[in-house]
């Protein structure tokens, strides 16, 4: 019989050991060395079971590819995903593998952020606190359970694959023990609706009670990667202070004719997806051509645009930015001081509505060079929009 303790050595295995092809890559030799010294699946044949599992899972990739394409569907709450593999790490003598996580909401704000709740899927693992609903409920897995004690606000780039959904009742009853839990109760049984299964209560040397230590821990190395780039990029906010309706009304007295590829509804998409009047533009960039975009320069006063200039930036090799995370190009008329946080540059979505993905730029005045570094891969017909604002201290 499937017994608590296997689970939770696997749940360990799991979560906290290198995966195969981390295993034996030599750059983590000195990591992997002291993992085996604390990890008894890692340092005897407890783990070759493991390796072998995933030994056939990364064959079956690279023989059936087009199976193993990850879903990216617009983020909505209620979906499952798991998130961008790159994104695990070493963390003291573990290695933490990304786990999947249950998107709760949007959190509002500039930073394209999302709260979140972590998941797992044998629910003999599941305790007190933890929302298990019924099969019927849940699309892409057989079963799963949700740990409304353990959620974190996530950057919604961190995202790799959509592998299931929730009945919307499922998460907006997370929300709801999580208010229940903030208000200082840390019983949440008698308000688990009918459809969800009951679990047993805790015993003493429970499994399920180190199980949630190692569940914390996994999430706390991947929410506080998400928070430090949210802070970063608070930080590098354009115009803080100024609200949408004030940059609309001042761009409009400074240039009749402007458009907008849709209605902006933050700073960032009113600064960055600005269509100029093609009489306005350089020659080459009024025609129709991947090879450049336009750069909306904005020469500020305090907190007000005085003057908004047109750059023409030359892509490199745009016909190759679907899977790449980083693009680079030339600005040839950019001059004078410019620094890297007068740069801003996002992802723009192809879909109607979609976010813009904010990423980090790159000057170099001598060559007049650009590169846009992203968290996440371009997808087809995605665009790269950048714009620069700038100071008296650093015009143009």
């Amino acid at each position: 019989m499937y017994t608590r303790k296997q689970a939770l050595a696997f749940a360990k295995q799991l979560r906290t050991c290198p995966s195969w092809s981390v295993k034996n890559n030599p750059l983590y030799e000195k990591e992997n060395a002291r993992h085996q010294l604390i990890c008894p699946f890692c340092a005897t044949d407890l783990h070759e079971e493991l390796n072998a599992w995933q030994k056939m899972a990364d064959s079956c990739k690279n023989t059936f590819p087009e199976l193993f394409q990850p879903s990216t569907p617009e983020v909505e709450s209620g979906q499952i995903w798991c998130l961008r593999q790159d994104l695990s790490r070493w963390r003291g003598d573990y290695y933490y593998a990304v786990p999947e996580v249950l998107v709760l909401k949007e959190i509002p704000g500039p930073g394209q952020a999302i709260l979140a709740a972590q998941v797992y899927t044998e629910i003999i693992l599941a305790g007190p606190g933890d929302l298990v609903p019924k099969p019927s409920m849940i699309t892409g897995y057989d079963e799963l359970f949700i740990e409304p004690w353990n959620i974190y606000t996530l950057k919604k780039s961190f995202l790799e694959d959509c592998r299931g959904q929730v009945e919307p009742c499922v998460s907006e009853h997370v929300l709801s023990m999580i208010e229940t839990l903030k208000s200082g109760r840390e019983n949440t049984e008698d308000t688990l609706p009918d459809w969800a299964l009951r679990t047993m209560p805790f015993a003493e040397q429970d499994p399920r009670i180190y199980f949630r230590k190692i569940e914390v821990e996994a999430g706390f190395t991947f929410s506080v990667q998400a928070v430090s780039q949210l802070v970063e990029q608070l930080e590098h906010e354009p115009l803080p202070g100024v609200s949408l309706e004030t940059v609309i009304q001042n761009l409009k007295e400074k240039l009749s004719g402007l458009l907008w590829d849709t209605i902006p509804r933050t700073v960032e998409e009113g600064l960055a997806c600005l269509k100029f009047p093609k009489d306005y533009l350089p020659l080459h960039a009024a025609e129709d051509d991947a090879t450049r975009i336009i750069v909306p320069c904005y020469r500020m006063d305090q907190d007000k645009i005085e003057e908004i200039i047109p750059l023409e930036a030359q892509i490199l090799s745009p016909e190759i930015l679907p899977g790449k995370k980083t693009v680079s190009g030339r600005i040839p008329n950019l001059h004078g001081q410019v620094r890297d946080q007068d740069m801003y540059c996002y992802i723009q979505g192809n879909a109607a509505g979609s976010d813009l993905y904010p990423g980090n730029c790159r000057w170099d005045p001598e060559g007049k060079h650009f590169m846009a570094q992203f968290d996440r891969p371009f997808k087809d017909g995605e665009l790269l929009r950048i714009f620069i604002v700038r100071y008296p201290e650093n015009h143009i």
